[in-house]
C-alpha cells in the first residue's frame, strides 16, 4: 500500500498515488473508471497532480487554465469512463468523459491507469472519483508500479489492459461508428501494453514473497468466489474469513455471499467468519444497531459445534464514513486478501444475473513472512459486538449502487465532437446511431430553435 512516513503503517493518501514519483518522467496519459463522479475533482485534483501542474485553480486563475490546457495537449489521453447514470459535469474539453452504457448491471469499478514516460501505475480502489471518496471516507487501495526492475507481474498488467479495453467499448453505442475519445483511450492502452518486459516480472509470485492477481466480476464472468478458489495457493481450504463492507444484501431468507464464504472455508474442523461494519447505540436503550442484516448469522452451517460467526464494530479514523471493501481468507500457511470495489452483496461479488462490473486486487502471502505482517496492517481493527446482548439489525440502504431512472441522453445518442478551425471558428458535431424518443430534443440554450 502507498504511504508516507508520517502516516501509520498500512495507510496512505490516495491522491498522492496520482503524483509522479522521482524519476517517473513526463506524463504520457491517464485514464480512470468510476461509478459516481465529480468532473471538478477529477480535473483539479487528479489530473493536476498527474500532469505535475505548478499553478493552482483557485489562487492562479487564468495561469492555471493556460498551464492545464498546454499540458493536456501534450498527452495521448486523459479520460474517465463513468457509469452512464453519473456521467455528467462541466469540464475542460481537453479530456474525455466517456459513458459506460451496459446492457446489464452497473459500472462499479474504480481502476486508474497512469502512464509517465518511465512508469506505468495501476491503482485499484474502493473510492469513487469524488471529493468524499478521496478525502472523507474510510477507503482502501492498492498500487502496482511498472518500471525498470519492478517486481509487479506483467501478466497482471496484461489482464488489466484487456479489461480496460473491453470497458472502453461500452462507451460506444454503435460498434461501427468512429470515436475519437475511444481511439485515444485505446492508444494509451496500446502504449502501456508495449512497455519493455524488464519493467515487470514474468511470474505473479515475483512481487517479493507476495503473489498478486487482478480479479474482475460482472455479467459473463466467474463470480468472485470461483476466481478466488483458482487463486487460493494452499492445498487445503482456508480456516477463517474476515469481511469489511459498508453494504450488504437487504434482509432476506438467504444471504448468498455469506453462504459462499462458508462453502469456501473448510468443511470439517474449526472454522470461523467475522464481519466488520458500522454500528450505533440506540438512544434511550442499552442496545446497538448493527448496520448489517441478521441473515449473515443464518448463513452459518448448522450441525457443527466448532464454527462461529463474529460481528465487529469497525474502528474508523476520525469517525470517517466506512466505504472500504475487503475480504481476508487465512489457512495454516497462506493468507489471501482481496481489496477493491466489490461490496459484500450478490451484485458486487458476481452472484446475481445482473451483477455489477467490479475490479479487485488479490494479494497472497505466507503467514510466516514479513509480507503477511505488512499486508495485515491495512486491515481495519474493530471491537467485537456481544451478540448475546441487546442488538438490532439495521443495514444501511445501499447508496453505493443506487441510480436514478432518469438519463440525460438517450441510447441513440452517440457522441458530440468539438472542433475549432484555423480561423478559430468553433463547431460541435453530433452523431446518432438510432432515433431518439419523440419527446427528446436538442436545442440551443436561450433559444427555442430545435436542432433535432
Amino acid at each position: 500500500m502507498k504511504r508516507k512516513k508520517e502516516t501509520r503503517d498500512g495507510y496512505g493518501r490516495l491522491l498522492e498515488a496520482w503524483e509522479a514519483p522521482e524519476g517517473a518522467g513526463d506524463p504520457v496519459g491517464c485514464l480512470a473508471t468510476s461509478f459516481t463522479f465529480s468532473t471538478e475533482f477529477f480535473e483539479e485534483e487528479c489530473i493536476s497532480r498527474f500532469l505535475k501542474l505548478e499553478s493552482d485553480p483557485v489562487e492562479d486563475g487564468p495561469l492555471y487554465l493556460v498551464e492545464r490546457e498546454e499540458k493536456l495537449s501534450q498527452v495521448i489521453c486523459a479520460a474517465a469512463l463513468v457509469d452512464k447514470h453519473h456521467c455528467k459535469g462541466i469540464r475542460s474539453l481537453r479530456w474525455d468523459l466517456l459513458p459506460a452504457r451496459l446492457d446489464r448491471g452497473l459500472l462499479h469499478t474504480k481502476v486508474s491507469l497512469l502512464h509517465w514516460s518511465r512508469l506505468v501505475r495501476i491503482i485499484f480502489s474502493s473510492a469513487n472519483l469524488t471529493g468524499d471518496g478521496y478525502r472523507r471516507n474510510q477507503e482502501i487501495f492498492g498500487v502496482l508500479d511498472y518500471q525498470p526492475g519492478s517486481e509487479s507481474p506483467i501478466s497482471a498488467l496484461t489482464e488489466i489492459i484487456a479489461f480496460l479495453r473491453q470497458l472502453g467499448e461500452s462507451s460506444r453505442t454503435d460498434p461501427g461508428s468512429p470515436s475519437s475519445a475511444l481511439n485515444r483511450w485505446n492508444e494509451l492502452l496500446d502504449r502501456a501494453a508495449n512497455i519493455p518486459p524488464y519493467w515487470g516480472a514474468a511470474d505473479t509470485r515475483s512481487h517479493g514473497s507476495t503473489r498478486i492477481h487482478p480479479l474482475f466480476t460482472g455479467p459473463g464472468r466467474p463470480d468472485a468466489f470461483e476466481s478466488l478458489s483458482e487463486i487460493w495457493p494452499e492445498g487445503s481450504p482456508p480456516i477463517s474469513a474476515d469481511v469489511i463492507s459498508p453494504f450488504f444484501d437487504q434482509p432476506a431468507a438467504r444471504n448468498r455471499p455469506a453462504e459462499q464464504v462458508w462453502k469456501f472455508l473448510r468443511q470439517r474442523g474449526e472454522a470461523h467468519a467475522a464481519f466488520y461494519t458500522t454500528a450505533e447505540e440506540i438512544p434511550g436503550e442499552d442496545a446497538v444497531f448493527i448496520h448489517a442484516p441478521e441473515s449473515i448469522l443464518r448463513a452459518q452451517p448448522t450441525g457443527r459445534s466448532n464454527v462461529i460467526t463474529r460481528i465487529y464494530r469497525a474502528k474508523l479514523e476520525n469517525n470517517r464514513p466506512l466505504h472500504a471493501k475487503a475480504i481476508w481468507f487465512e489457512g495454516n500457511r497462506w493468507a489471501m486478501y482481496m481489496i477493491g470495489s466489490s461490496n459484500f452483496t450478490s451484485a458486487g461479488l458476481g452472484l446475481h444475473p445482473n451483477s455489477n462490473i467490479e475490479a479487485n486486487l488479490v494479494y497472497c502471502a505466507r503467514t510466516d513472512g514479513k509480507e503477511y505482517r505488512k499486508m495485515g496492517k491495512s486491515f481495519l481493527e474493530g471491537d467485537e459486538i456481544d451478540l448475546g446482548g441487546k442488538v438490532k439489525w439495521k443495514p444501511h440502504e445501499n447508496e453505493d449502487e443506487s441510480v436514478t431512472e432518469e438519463e440525460s441522453l438517450p441510447k441513440a445518442f452517440n457522441q458530440a465532437v468539438f472542433n475549432c478551425d484555423e480561423r478559430q471558428k468553433a463547431t460541435i458535431t453530433f452523431t446518432f446511431s438510432g432515433t431518439p424518443p419523440e419527446d427528446w430534443a436538442l436545442i440551443q440554450e436561450d433559444s427555442e430553435e430545435r436542432f433535432y
